[in-house]
């Protein structure tokens, strides 16, 4: 490991954009975040969390452990959000350090398929809600999840601007969520008891804009509740966001299986 990596005490954590590793012994996870302080004190996925799932618990749990910054940015969290330039720095330096590491022959225990992963993007993994059963599914990046459900409206659900695609309710997977059904196999999609253990690991995050049909509705976190389900398998008015159904198709979908696109998310999981 560098010696210009800078230590991170965890009362002092900055709330500035950067890369870092946490290191106990030969054993490494190196991730990025555009708050560190609010990724590791957030108290529902954070590392330092009680709810932390993501592969940093098996670190931080065995204590002591070292936070060292690998890379800092003197910026704000939403400035470098937008800044394209701060985007690839972040992406890159994560990877760069993960193989640094696995180089000099140390442990990161991340997967190698999600490092560079900023924010919530097309390529992230996927959680599915069949409203009609209340059955959850995974898909391990947003192509298998719009196959799985046989609709090309599914994006227009995970970027808000509608409720549902064919019966099912969509929200991108949390970090946490991604790390732990990476290890339950090398499918694209993935069904059963574990998947729905996974998603009710923490609270359900879901907000309606109001009680009318025309309210707009967000999925964030955890599972959906009784209710959610309910309001979702009513058809709501025509007037939401002034359109009955928005088909809204990334031109990256539209390529043919047999063009050898790449799938992002595949190998799985983020830090």
């Amino acid at each position: 490991m560098s010696a210009e990596w800078q230590p991170l005490a965890v009362g002092a954590l900055p709330d500035r954009p950067g890369v870092y590793v946490i290191s106990s012994e030969n054993r490494h996870y190196v991730g990025l975040a555009f708050d560190i302080r609010h990724r590791f004190l957030n108290p529902l996925y954070g590392h330092l969390s009680a709810q932390n799932k993501s592969r940093s618990h098996s670190l931080v749990a065995n204590r002591p452990f070292e936070i060292r910054a690998v890379v800092l940015l003197d910026q704000s969290p939403n400035l470098a959000a937008r800044d394209p330039a701060s985007r690839l720095r972040l992406a890159t330096t994560e990877i760069q350090t993960y193989f640094e590491l696995t180089l000099e022959g140390r442990r990161p225990v991340n997967v190698a398929g999600l490092l560079g992963r900023l924010g919530q993007s097309p390529g992230s993994p996927v959680f599915l809600c069949d409203c009609a059963s209340g059955e959850y599914v995974y898909c391990n990046s947003l192509i298998p999840a719009v196959r799985f459900v046989h609709s090309n409206a599914l994006p227009a659900v995970l970027y808000g601007y509608q409720r549902t695609a064919a019966g099912f309710a969509a929200r991108w997977a949390t970090i946490a969520e991604a790390e732990t059904l990476s290890d339950t196999g090398d499918s694209e999609v993935i069904r059963g008891p574990e998947v729905e253990a996974v998603a009710s690991e923490v609270p359900s995050s879901v907000t309606w804009s109001g009680a009318t049909r025309t309210a707009s509705f967000e999925w964030r976190a955890g599972p959906l509740r009784s209710s959610d389900l309910h309001r979702l398998k009513q058809p709501p008015a025509r007037a939401l966001l002034g359109v009955a159904s928005i088909q809204f198709v990334p031109r990256c979908l539209l390529a043919p299986a047999s063009a050898g696109m790449a799938v992002p998310g595949q190998d799985r999981v983020r830090s």
